[in-house]
């Protein structure tokens, strides 16, 4: 799997971690879901949040920044990420942004693979067990 880092941002991103993340996430989710399908190439992309307000505006109908989005376009896609939500939330919840960042990483990878947690309670419940799950293995939980 290809995969790639854009910081559009002065955040100091820990790429080697990140893209880490994201092809072991991406190899357990091939390994335990392999009806799921995951782009051959995917991209972080980490943004300011108001880029991030933009996107979820234009996509997602909401007019604020938010933590994570998901692209998918086929052979290829998109994690976008804002940092300073990241950061935010991370501070709230009392844990380390790195965590919280890598959080954002995986979650993206389920969104992705077609799986979704808005569309109904059930999906919301499978969507946080397949997510713990990833993150326990990768050890960020």
């Amino acid at each position: 799997m290809k995969t790639a880092l854009v910081n559009r941002t002065t955040f100091r991103v820990p790429r080697r971690v990140l893209l880490h993340d994201v092809r072991a996430a991406a190899a357990a989710i091939r390994r335990e879901r392999p009806s799921l399908h995951l782009p051959g190439e995917i991209t972080i992309v980490v943004v300011p949040d108001r880029e991030s307000a933009r996107l979820n505006r234009e996509f997602r109908g909401r007019s604020k920044p938010t933590n994570v989005l998901s692209f998918n376009y086929g052979s290829g896609g998109e994690i976008v990420i804002a940092p300073a939500v990241v950061r935010r939330e991370a501070r709230a919840e009392g844990q380390p942004p790195s965590r919280r960042f890598r959080h954002m990483v995986v979650h993206g990878i389920l969104h992705l693979a077609g799986c979704h947690h808005e569309t109904s309670r059930q999906a919301g419940q499978r969507f946080r067990r397949m997510e713990r799950e990833l993150l326990t293995e990768l050890g960020i939980l």
